[in-house]
């Protein structure tokens, strides 16, 4: 049984590998301001399929936008695979890589590229070999805009809404010029609200403190948040001010300019802040009677202590006296008879008036 489970495992692995799992049809990829992947099956483990024919056209759903992308991890035999990118929808348009694979061990990164037609059209090809180092690869796609607007003039102010915005560096997606100094103020409508910051995408001239170039966050009161990482596709920056605002510079110097960077910014939602339907009269009215509430309980306490305090004294003046409620006409006490008392308080608060009565029972049994 072990044996025909194993048997099955690797017929279907030698199948899939050698009938590959590509049709040669374009898959469709809609691409906005958050990155689209595209990769063969099989990536990166256990690697691409022999014989494979692959397709991917990718499009910006952004009127106006181009595409940005990259070509990354390519681990390809150059024996008789490749990759082809075009700008366009097919295989007619302006050609950006041509026969792309990775002669030497180890993988390789292409260089970014925009296509100006806002779609791009891939496609991948393996011949009838394959060794465990041909992995694949991985290309990443991204809509893109300049955003900047005149932020690199003078200091902008920008204001954020429930509505998703964008900031870019100046030229984005194009490499941001040199020795520019940008700022910019975001500030919510709603000054209970706070302002959510997402990086979206980051190409910036990397050092350890970041003292090249920069994109630099700052909340007033706040120490000011550097950022200076290069090849960044992932939104895994996200900020949210404690305010209703941030302040954002961005800053080149005089060598080395990248890409640049995109990022997103909305206004959070207030509408959780006060309980549902509940009206500013309906919490004040809730207020008062909570505090009524509590003066009543501990008023209660006071009173049973009181109660309790005047029982043990009544109770101790008929053990002193030796006085005897009853006697019945055998001249013995009267076990199944008590003296009984009953105290009674009232406290009215206005609109609520509440009335405690607390009775307090004891018997005297022969002494």
């Amino acid at each position: 049984m072990n044996g025909a489970f194993v048997f099955l495992l690797v017929s279907t692995f030698v199948i899939w590998k050698v009938s590959g799992q590509c049709s040669g049809t374009a898959e469709s990829k809609t691409v906005g301001y958050t990155t689209v992947k595209v990769s063969p099956p099989g990536y990166p483990s256990p690697g691409y399929a022999i014989n494979s024919n692959c397709a991917w056209l990718g499009s910006t759903s952004i009127s106006g936008s181009v595409l940005l992308f990259r070509v990354t991890d390519i681990t390809l035999s150059c024996a008789g695979d490749a990759i082809n990118v075009y700008d366009g929808t097919s295989t007619s348009g302006t050609q950006k890589h041509t026969n792309e694979c990775s002669p030497s061990s180890g993988a390789r990164t292409l260089g970014y590229q925009t296509a100006s037609t806002g779609s791009v059209y891939t496609t991948f090809t393996s011949d009838a070999t394959s060794s465990a180092s041909e992995l694949g690869f991985l290309m990443y796609m991204i809509s893109a805009n300049d955003f900047s607007g005149t932020g690199c003039i003078s200091a902008q102010n920008l204001i954020a809404t429930s509505t998703e915005q964008y900031l870019s560096s100046p030229s984005f997606p194009s490499t941001y010029p040199l020795e520019k100094d940008c700022t910019w103020d975001i500030t919510t409508t709603d000054s209970n609200a706070n302002v959510i910051l997402k990086i979206l995408f980051m190409d910036i001239e990397n050092e350890a403190s970041c003292g090249y170039d920069y994109i630099a966050i700052t909340e007033s009161g706040s120490t000011t948040i550097k950022l200076c990482t290069q090849d960044l596709w992932e939104p895994t920056h996200t900020y949210t001010s404690s305010g209703n605002s941030f302040h954002i510079e961005f800053k080149s110097d005089d060598a080395s300019a990248k890409r640049g960077f995109l990022l997103s910014y909305v206004q959070s939602d207030t509408s959780t802040a006060q309980s549902s339907g509940q009206s500013d009269g309906d919490s004040i009215v809730g207020l008062v009677c909570g505090v009524l509430a509590a003066f009543l309980l501990v008023a209660t306490a006071v009173v049973v202590a009181i109660l309790l305090y005047k029982k043990y004294n009544k109770q101790q003046k008929i053990h002193d006296s030796k006085i005897v409620p009853k006697v019945s006409s055998n001249d013995q006490y009267d076990n199944n008879k008590n003296v009984s008392y009953t105290d009674s308080i009232i406290f009215a608060l206005p609109e609520c008036t509440k009335v405690m009565s607390q009775k307090a029972v004891f018997s005297e049994k022969s002494l």
